[in-house]
């Protein structure tokens, strides 16, 4: 048995190794990824590269349509969704869905989708420039992101006309930097509320999983996520209508076999809006946490139904499950304090003496976090404070 990871994921990878060493992967990306040699990857039994879509279809679809031993394409990032589609589609394998894999790659683009079908979303604007920015602030804040970036990258919050230069200029730089293919971006209605994601689990258009997702952020104005608890308590009402409105972007969508990773506000009267949707697994360890509060191992299930194996999902939680990140104030670290402290919690950290931590403005700026998970949702956030002050990491400017 072979299956093609499209992205080179080491955690999907060594999942599937350690559940079926007996598995071929076939991992294909870009050169530039495949020269990444931070993990090992001796057991990765062949590495393809391509540089777009069309190389996929052209040349490395043919070499693999011969081989009857693969039963599976896994899209592993944001970025691979698209080929994914592309390469499952010809390989006749299961798939997100030409719609899907459009939509769910460009956020105007899946505006536009919602709102043909009705669903409940801010006001938004494709920008070409700063001056359609610029024109576009009515004096309402606004949110300002790329159409394609993954990750709260280049995310800003414009308050007021005279910071929209500068915004503007950080979410460009932001693009250019993850080598954005458009330098575009959209503005939105900036909507307050709680933030959530659902994650859902589609097998051959049918929803078989569902899960309600808390989002806590960093309050800097970046939108980076500082933590996350599932299964996240959310209004009833709230709740179904983010189901129901789910359930008919899968119809609509046409959408085939998939993980949705879709994020949402729930406004003060409990109304869901819109934000963005993710054709692929979320991201941070909200995977980890549904396995833990679920009581079943999520990546692994997910796997087997992107190869067409039969799962088992759990659709009702056992516990809750939290992950925090740790805040850490920008400068030069100076000492750090209490790490013996976290021996029985589950943790990373990748702070040293010395180092230069940045003002948090995308995921990548994060250093750290602990998950601890409680059948009781008030022990499980006592026990969450009071981990939160075993570490001490201090900085100077």
């Amino acid at each position: 048995m072979k299956i093609v990871l499209l992205g080179k994921s080491f955690v999907i990878a060594r999942k599937i190794l350690e559940i079926s060493p007996s598995i071929k992967l076939i991992v294909i990306d870009n050169s530039e990824y495949l020269k990444d040699d931070s993990n090992n990857t001796k057991n990765m039994s062949k590495f393809i590269s391509y540089v777009t879509g069309a190389d996929l279809v052209a040349e490395v679809a043919p070499k693999l349509i011969v081989d009857k031993d693969i039963v599976g394409v896994i899209p592993a990032f944001e970025r691979t969704v698209t080929d994914a589609n592309l390469l499952a589609k010809k390989l006749n394998l299961s798939r997100i869905g030409d719609i899907g894999a459009e939509i769910f790659r460009d956020k105007y683009k899946l505006r536009e989708f919602c709102e043909k079908i009705g669903i409940n979303q801010p006001p938004y604007k494709l920008i070409h420039n700063v001056e359609e920015l610029r024109n576009y602030f009515s004096g309402k804040p606004l949110i300002y992101k790329p159409i394609s970036l993954a990750g709260s990258v280049g995310v800003v919050k414009i308050s007021e006309e005279s910071t929209i230069d500068s915004e503007y200029s950080f979410t460009e730089a932001e693009m250019k930097r993850e080598n954005s293919s458009e330098l575009l971006g959209i503005a939105e209605e900036y909507v307050p509320g709680s933030e959530f994601s659902c994650e859902y689990v589609v097998e051959s258009g049918n929803v078989v999983f569902r899960n309600i997702t808390k989002k806590f952020k960093f309050d800097n104005g970046y939108f980076v996520e500082s933590g996350h608890l599932v299964p996240g308590i959310v209004n009833g009402i709230a709740q179904h209508e983010i189901f129901e409105s789910l359930d008919k972007i899968v119809s609509e969508a046409q959408i085939g076999t998939a993980i949705l990773h879709s994020e949402w506000i729930v406004t003060h009267d409990n109304q869901p809006v819109l934000v963005e949707i993710a054709g692929r697994r979320p991201g941070d360890r909200i995977v980890d946490l549904i396995s833990l509060a679920y009581g079943f191992d999520f990546l692994w299930e997910y796997c087997l139904t992107m190869i067409g194996e039969n799962t088992s999902y759990q659709g009702i939680s056992l516990k809750f499950a939290e992950q925090k990140y740790f805040e850490i104030s920008s400068g030069e670290v100076i000492s750090i304090n209490g790490i013996e402290n976290f021996a029985n919690i589950k943790f990373e950290l990748d702070v040293h003496e010395g180092d230069i931590i940045p003002e948090v403005k995308s995921s990548e700026d994060r250093r750290g976090y602990f998950i601890l998970s409680n059948n009781d949702f008030f022990a499980l956030e006592a026990n969450v404070r009071k981990a939160n002050k075993l570490l001490t990491i201090s900085t100077k400017s």
